[in-house]
């Protein structure tokens, strides 16, 4: 996940985040990293999500942008993009 073509502080800095991002997925309730995951990491759209969850495709969306929120709110990143 951390490039090898960056210097060995930003590679250090990389990883950290990479630890943070991780540390608060794991935070989230499982339902909610779930659907998280399974839109952003695997591109599937919130009717797959939905499918595979067991929930509808309103819910998987829900699920997913309240995950989201949560990842902002533990990374202090309220305005950027993230998973």
């Amino acid at each position: 996940l951390v490039s090898p073509e960056l210097s060995g502080e930003q590679r250090l800095r990389e990883a950290r985040a990479v630890a943070e991002v991780y540390a608060a997925l794991d935070r989230i309730k499982p339902a909610k990293r779930v659907a998280l995951l399974l839109h952003v990491v695997e591109g599937l759209g919130f009717a797959e999500v939905g499918a595979i969850v067991g929930a509808s495709e309103e819910t998987a969306k829900k699920r997913a942008q309240a995950a989201q929120r949560e990842v902002r709110a533990a990374l202090g990143r309220r305005g950027e993009r993230t998973p």
